[in-house]
């Protein structure tokens, strides 16, 4: 079944994660004029965007849009990861780590971005050149053999 392959690709990659990593959850915008694969979608809802937090059990990281609502979920987030944590939050583009204006805009309902954001331009990355080219996990497990 295709949604157990992309969950094996997911856990074959989160074996690089280092535990109590952080794991920014993104995703690719597709343009306008490309077609929705429907294997990911279900009542209208985009269903990967679940895969990220996959990265809770199996490494032990943080991922900011897990669900973890109090009274809703029997997940919580701790301090000091509890204040940029958005319990029932969606992905944003990879692109958007280049455009400072637009993470102010959203920092409101995202906070998680500009904190990811300062971190990026700390490492280096995020210097005004164009975004990378994202990888599925499916690419980056192959390339890891």
């Amino acid at each position: 079944m295709a949604g157990e392959a992309d969950a094996a690709d997911v856990r074959t990659v989160l074996a690089a994660v280092s535990e109590g990593a952080a794991v920014l959850p993104v995703m690719h915008q597709q343009s306008e004029h490309d077609g929705a694969d429907h294997r990911y979608f279900a009542w209208n809802q985009d269903t990967f965007r679940h895969l990220p937090t996959l990265a809770v059990p199996y490494a032990h990281a943080f991922v900011p849009t897990i669900f973890g609502a109090k009274g809703k979920q029997p997940l919580t987030v701790l301090p000091p990861k509890s204040d940029i944590a958005v319990p029932e939050g969606n992905l944003f583009s990879i692109s958007l780590l280049d455009r400072p204006e637009e993470i102010r805009a959203v920092s409101g309902f995202a906070p998680y971005l500009a904190v990811c954001q300062a971190l990026c331009d700390r490492q280096g990355f995020g210097t005004g050149g164009p975004a990378p080219q994202p990888k599925s996990c499916a690419e980056i497990a192959a390339a890891d053999g």
